[in-house]
């Protein structure tokens, strides 16, 4: 009986602390419009299940004292496009391209589609 009691524990464990979040950081962190974007990616890979967003993610770095977050493609030979923390597009001929490459750090993702591998 005691076998059963800890196995059942044991699952009912596991159970509650499954992630409810599509988040691979604190939900709190991620700004509304990367959610409302996320949402919109999720939402197409449901209805193109085959959609280039399965080996997608966004990732949020830090460069300078901020957040910036790149969406990278794994299929795209292009850099990532990169936004800051307002959402507002990062455009590396006007912020040094160098700069930003060998500056940023601290490296997390956001998101990853479901077949996203990371390197």
């Amino acid at each position: 009986m005691r076998h059963h009691l800890l196995a059942f524990s044991i699952i009912i464990f596991f159970i509650s602390c499954e992630k409810s979040s599509e988040y691979l950081i604190p939900e709190s962190e991620v700004p509304e419009w990367l959610k409302t974007r996320i949402a919109q990616d999720i939402k197409t890979l449901e209805s193109d299940p085959r959609s280039s967003l399965r080996i997608s993610a966004w990732m949020r770095t830090e460069f300078e004292g901020e957040y910036y977050y790149e969406f990278i493609n794994l299929l795209s030979s292009a850099e990532p496009m990169t936004y800051k923390s307002d959402g507002t597009k990062f455009i590396y001929t006007d912020n040094g391209f160098m700069d930003y490459q060998s500056g940023k750090c601290c490296k997390k993702y956001v998101w990853k589609g479901p077949d996203y591998q990371d390197n």
